[in-house]
Formats: C-alpha cells, structure tokens, sequence
C-alpha cells in the first residue's frame, strides 16, 4: 500500500491526470491583459455616453420615460461589455489558477520523490493521516487448497490544499485509487 502512495504522489502526470479527470480545464486561459484594458476602455466611453445623454436629455426638457427610452439601447450594451468582461476576467483567473495547480503538483512530486522513499513509520502514518487514505477489501476471492488468489483492494484518500507545497494549494479531493 505504502509503494502505491508514494508512487502516486511522486508523479506529477499521474497527478496532474487526476486532477484534470476531476476538475476539466477551464476553456480559454489564453486571456490577455490588453482584451481587459479595451473593454475597460469600451464600459468607460459607455458610461460616459449613458451620462452625456442623460444631462443633454434633461436639459431639453424631456420627461423620465423618455430618457430612460433614448438610452436602453446604451445601457444595453453597457450591460453586455461588463458582463463580457466579467466572463474574461473570470477565465484569466481560472487559467492562473490551473498554471499554479500544474506548479503545486510538481513540487508535491518532487518533494516526494525526495523524501517518500527514506520516510520512518512514524512520518508514514502521519503522510497516510494527513491525505486521509482508506483501504477497502474490494472482492475478497474463493480460496481453495491449490490456489490462493490475491485480495483486490482499493486506495482512497484526499488531496487538499494543506498537502501542497508552493504558493497555492488544491481543495479538489483526488481519489489514490488502485486495485490489484
């Protein structure tokens, strides 16, 4: 069981596969600092153009329902460039969190390849405790006088943000599963 644990946690691939099994990429992390800047740019000369209308309208003398009529057509696409820039800004943040992820599992892999193998019993409860791993008798086989067959068990655990090393953690369980 130990030998499975450390060989998981010492593979970032494996890792990173599990991770990604559990969690998909986001779709588009490919944001750029400059399609936020330009559409900061677009919501400030909409709001500029929403206030303009609203003085002009008001100094002409027309009433409340008439203003709010000239300038839903503006405030519409107010509302639609905030949203946009909202959905961008959300995907750069997904795309820095999944870099930083990629980073964390790296280091987790590299900090247990180093230290896993030479680990004392104690060390090795207290890593078993703090990734909560269970093993459970999945199927347990007819034994007859010839043959003994193996016992299939599976290997559960998690991986929160705690286990990480590096800046930023994981809070997604990973499951540690193996059978054979």
């Amino acid at each position: 069981m130990w030998s499975a644990v450390s060989g998981l946690l010492s593979d970032p691939d494996r890792l990173a596969a599990i991770w990604d099994a559990a969690a998909p990429p986001p779709a588009d992390e490919t944001v750029t600092p400059t399609e936020l800047d330009r559409l900061d740019r677009q919501i400030a000369t909409l709001t500029r153009a929403v206030t303009k209308t609203v003085v002009q309208l008001g100094a002409a003398g027309l009433d409340a329902s008439a203003v709010q009529d000239a300038t839903t057509e503006l405030h519409d696409q107010l509302t639609a460039a905030k949203r946009h820039r909202a959905m961008l800004a959300n995907r750069r943040q997904a795309g820095h969190a999944a870099a930083n992820r990629a980073e964390a599992l790296a280091s987790l892999a590299t900090l247990s390849r180093t230290r896993l193998a030479t680990a004392t019993p104690h060390d090795k409860i207290k890593i078993l405790e703090m990734f909560r791993v269970r093993v459970q008798v999945v199927e347990e086989p007819a034994n007859t006088w010839r043959h003994r067959a193996p016992v299939k068990i599976r290997i559960s655990g998690a991986l929160d943000q705690a286990a990480l090393p590096g800046p930023v953690g994981i809070t997604q369980r990973v499951g540690l599963r193996r059978t054979g």
